[in-house]
């Protein structure tokens, strides 16, 4: 689809750290399958596979739990608009709204009760930044 409608450059962004890594490394267990999909990653100009927390993808995530209801399988569908169970996240990805994720902190000179906040906050449709507050 990527290559008939000519959607490039392309930014891929994946909630799975894991399948973020399996693409970047080596996986025996799924090799047939990451080979297919490198392959097509290095046929896109300037693809970019990155990983974002969950909240930065409430569109894409929403999107992707009503299509498994989908009964069309097989087939892609193309959305004009948003459809209205989404109309709302769109909105709040295109006037950039932030979201708060409480997270583990992963460091030497915190304990492993202690918390950080991180905040989510969208820049533009495209590009989203992270701010870490301790």
């Amino acid at each position: 689809m990527t290559f008939e409608n000519n959607l490039s450059p392309l930014h891929i962004s994946l909630d799975s750290i894991e399948v973020v890594d399996m693409l970047k490394y080596d996986n025996l267990l799924y090799a047939n399958i990451i080979y297919e999909c490198n392959s097509l990653i290095r046929r896109m100009e300037e693809a970019q596979v990155e990983h974002v927390y969950r909240e930065q993808n409430k569109l894409t995530d929403r999107l992707s739990k009503e299509g498994l209801k989908c009964t069309t399988l097989g087939k892609p569908i193309f959305l004009l608009s948003p459809p209205p169970y989404a109309s709302k996240l769109a909105w709040g990805d295109i006037i950039g709204t932030t979201y708060l994720r409480n997270i583990p902190a992963c460091n030497n000179y915190l304990n492993r009760h202690t918390m950080a906040h991180t905040f989510v906050r969208p820049v533009d449709p495209n590009r989203l930044l992270y701010q870490t507050i301790l």
